[in-house]
């Protein structure tokens, strides 16, 4: 029985691991048409209904982006050889009832559009655009609500930058102790990026310019990334 594309990608995703199921799911946050709401306390079966119905058929290259953010590449491999064999078993059935698409992008934003390739339809093609005015982030709060996933991942410079923070009035001292108390460094930032999420616009914009004092390199990469 040939598989489906919701098979194959509930597959790949049972081969991450707690640490790295989160992860995939604050990635998955920051492409920025799935809201942390639904992601939070989503299981394998809920991340795959979501990123299908959001990205249709081109929900597999989302989690091969992702995939290969995270480092996995072995998965990432094994992940576009059953889409490529899974995009084979739809070319041989052929499409003869005609497509419909419907893409929604915010407003300066690119829209994530159903691919197909490698077979003939037949039938008409009718392409939906709609989309709805979203105010640009800007300034240390746009960054950090943007990137807070990858931050968790990557920030690595932390006894300076709390030492900072706590300088700034960003944290208190006995947050800034919760924080080194932490065993790994996922850990503490990971509780560090929740206090500032909670703080608010002016506590992530002193966390921003903090990070380009300490890390700049970090930023622009990140900033760099995203373009």
């Amino acid at each position: 029985m040939a598989a489906t594309l919701k098979e194959v990608l509930r597959n790949t995703l049972d081969n991450l691991t707690g640490a790295d199921f989160k992860r995939f799911k604050h990635y998955l946050r920051d492409q920025g048409q799935i809201a942390w709401g639904k992601l939070e306390k989503a299981d394998t079966d809920d991340n795959v209904d979501l990123i299908v119905q959001v990205y249709s058929m081109g929900a597999g290259d989302v989690m091969l982006s992702i995939l290969k953010k995270m480092n996995h590449n072995q998965l990432a491999m094994d992940l576009e050889r059953d889409l490529g064999r899974l995009g084979g078993q739809q070319s041989s059935l052929g499409l003869g009832g005609g497509v419909n698409v419907n893409a929604i992008a915010h407003s300066g934003g690119m829209v994530n559009a159903p691919a197909v390739t490698g077979c003939t339809i037949r039938g008409p093609v009718t392409f939906n655009f709609g989309g709805r005015h979203m105010p640009q982030q800007e300034g240390g709060h746009g960054f950090f609500k943007k990137h807070k996933g990858e931050l968790e991942v990557r920030l690595g410079v932390l006894a300076p930058l709390l030492i900072d923070l706590e300088r700034n009035k960003v944290l208190t001292s006995l947050e800034r102790e919760e924080v080194q108390s932490k065993t790994t460094r996922q850990e503490k930032n990971y509780t560090l990026m929740s206090m500032l999420d909670r703080k608010g616009t002016t506590a992530q914009d002193r966390f921003y310019e903090a990070v380009k004092a300490h890390d700049p390199l970090l930023v622009e990469d990140i900033e760099q990334s995203a373009m």
